[in-house]
């Protein structure tokens, strides 16, 4: 595959999570093995059934493709952070032994115990060599081969949403500090009604959006709805005709937030 490629369709992003699955146990008639239990690769097995599958893919930078490469059975919660770390730099390695160039690993934050762990191996390895002026934050090595981790953007939008309906957030533009608050992204659906049923400016939003006690917080789908630049933008216009204040005060600093996240997450 990679003689087909020129130099720059050779990078690639390593993405891995995992996903809890239902224990049971099935006999594979072809291979005499009931299979079920927890597997993390090579010889190494264990009696515990499995509950949750660890998944590991490779996802081109430039040309797009992608290809699921390995996945690993686990139990008693899900796979640990030394074996997640183990997997992975094989993998990474793999990769590069066939002339892939895997600059990036993305994962969510459930799984950042892993790239820490990686970086600090790095930093040390520095640190030992007297070169720590030369290590580059944010970064690791694999056999010299330096990657790039990178939390994933939806994930990252779901973890500001779930702590945005409990606090508000404060930032600062130009040297000026602003508050951005839930308060106003409620208030604005809660208006959102005329005097014709149905016709809305945002119908696709809905309580599962905006009401703490409907959210549901482990989901990322309906976040990138609020942070987005439609529901920004009809915040921001609200906030310059809303003359009774019925959204509040300062109300363009919440459109403010809510836009540029979405631009810097996607960037």
């Amino acid at each position: 595959m990679t003689i087909e490629m020129n130099s720059s369709e050779k990078y690639v992003a390593v993405l891995f999570d995992d996903m809890s699955i239902l224990p049971s146990l099935h006999f594979n008639e072809y291979t005499g093995f009931i299979e079920g239990f927890e597997d993390m690769g090579g010889d190494i097995f264990d009696s515990y059934i499995a509950d949750h599958v660890l998944m590991f893919m490779i996802r081109g930078l430039k040309k797009q493709w992608k290809a699921p490469i390995s996945y690993h059975f686990s139990s008693r919660g899900g796979a640990k952070t030394l074996q997640m770390k183990r997997l992975l730099t094989e993998i990474i390695r793999k990769l590069i032994n066939i002339d892939l160039k895997p600059l990036t690993v993305i994962c969510d934050q459930n799984n950042i115990s892993v790239i820490n762990s990686l970086m600090n191996d790095t930093k040390e390895k520095y640190l030992r060599c007297g070169n720590i002026s030369t290590y580059r934050e944010g970064s690791f090595e694999i056999d010299e081969f330096k990657v790039y981790p990178i939390l994933d953007p939806p994930h990252l939008l779901k973890g500001m949403r779930n702590n945005f309906i409990k606090k508000d957030l404060h930032y600062s533009k130009n040297n000026v500090r602003k508050t951005a608050k839930w308060e106003h992204v409620r208030k604005l659906y809660e208006n959102d009604n005329g005097p014709i049923d149905g016709l809305k400016v945002l119908p696709h939003i809905t309580d599962e959006h905006i009401y703490e006690n409907k959210i549901r917080k482990m989901k990322v789908k309906n976040a990138p709805h609020i942070f987005s630049q439609r529901f920004a933008s009809t915040l921001q216009l609200v906030s310059q005709i809303d003359s009774a204040n019925k959204i509040g005060t300062h109300v363009e600093h919440t459109s403010e937030l809510l836009f540029f996240s979405i631009v810097y997450l996607t960037l």
